[in-house]
């Protein structure tokens, strides 16, 4: 087996979408739609967008999962349905009652109100996590797997230089496990 390195199958950041952290979530979503367009058959699309601050570091990240979050009107945190959870009534039954009422049937104008509204600092998730691009993909596996991150920020020397996605280390290690001495 050959002994990669993580710089051999991250993404370098140039190459990867990265917007400013007072962009709006449709802003974003545009953004990373725009880089998917362009991404051959053959290659993973992008499936996040990394946040530069106003100083240029990479700040934070926004993937699939992030996004639909941000975008859920989140009719939980209303206050009316606090004071009724305060009442005895639980979740679950708040729940079942908004469902019966149509709660959730949220119109589209609504949706597309939070995503012009709503910047990618307020629902980013921050980057604490990286690896240096030195380090074998053995090891990006195993930090990868502890942490259950889908990606990591990539460095040398404390600048970061790219990230590397799962979804690269999966297809890296699966070419090593498959093939032939």
């Amino acid at each position: 087996m050959t002994s990669r390195t993580v710089k051999d199958i991250m993404v370098p950041l140039s190459e990867y979408v990265v917007v400013s952290e007072y962009e709006t979530i449709k802003g974003a979503l545009e953004a990373l739609k725009t880089s998917q367009d362009k991404t051959p058959p053959h290659m993973f699309c992008h499936r996040a967008v990394l946040v530069k601050s106003e100083s240029d570091e990479i700040v934070g990240k926004l993937g699939y999962l992030d996004f639909l979050d941000a975008l859920d009107p989140k009719f939980e945190d209303l206050d009316e349905l606090k004071t009724l959870a305060g009442s005895g009534i639980t979740k679950k039954d708040l729940k079942k009652e908004m469902q019966g009422l149509g709660f959730w049937n949220v119109k589209l104008p609504l949706i597309k109100k939070i995503a012009n509204e709503l910047t990618v600092k307020q629902v980013m998730v921050k980057f604490e996590a990286h690896i240096e691009e030195t380090s074998s993909v053995i090891e990006a596996m195993h930090r990868m797997v502890q942490l259950k991150a889908q990606s990591l920020l990539t460095t040398e020397d404390n600048h970061i230089t790219g990230i590397i996605r799962l979804s690269d280390l999966i297809k890296e290690m699966t070419d090593l496990i498959l093939m032939e001495k």
